[in-house]
């Protein structure tokens, strides 16, 4: 009789653990399935939201708006360090390539790739910030040509529009020629 009812344990154990196994594989299978959804519709999301952002910056307004944002923070972080100058909004060009800046006007010396011109025409002053190092790099003078406007703003018209960037160093560099 012991045989016969180890027999039936023995046999029945299997028997039993395939419906556990079955549902185990159910829920993980559900999981699974649930996080691949979760990270698809987290996916979604961010494409989304940034393919909108891109949307927003083809808008002039939008732009004008976002870049009058990043010229009042770098105005507020720079007049923590150095009296600016009242009145005027300044135009702001991004060093791109500081060794030819450098080459052409020593002016530019300390600058490195990415800092920061600040150019106020009525005050005739030009500021060299370096936002990754927190410190004022240089203040220089700027020479009004003969028509009354910055001569800087003259030649980086047609490569800055966005008052944010310049195209080159070389043309911001000659912004601030004595």
């Amino acid at each position: 009789m012991k045989n016969i009812e180890q027999t039936e344990s023995i046999t029945a154990g299997p028997a039993q653990a395939q419906p556990n196994q079955k549902k185990k594989s159910r829920r993980g299978k559900g999981l699974l399935t649930f996080i691949l959804l979760v990270a698809v519709v987290a996916l979604g999301w961010g494409y989304y939201t940034k393919n909108q952002e891109v949307e927003a910056l083809k808008n002039p307004e939008v732009k004008a708006a976002m870049e009058q944002k990043e010229i009042e923070g770098l105005v507020a972080t720079i007049s923590k360090i150095i009296l600016l100058p009242t009145g005027e909004t300044p135009q702001v060009l991004t060093i791109n390539d500081a060794a030819a800046a450098i080459k052409q006007q020593a002016a530019f010396a300390g600058s490195v790739n990415g800092d920061k011109v600040l150019i106020y025409s009525k005050a005739s002053k030009a500021f060299i910030y370096s936002p990754s190092r927190n410190i004022i790099v240089n203040v220089l003078p700027v020479t009004l040509s003969n028509d009354n406007t910055n001569s800087a703003s003259a030649q980086n018209n047609t490569s800055s529009q966005t008052n944010t960037e310049a195209k080159s160093t070389s043309k911001s560099s000659s912004t601030t020629s004595n």
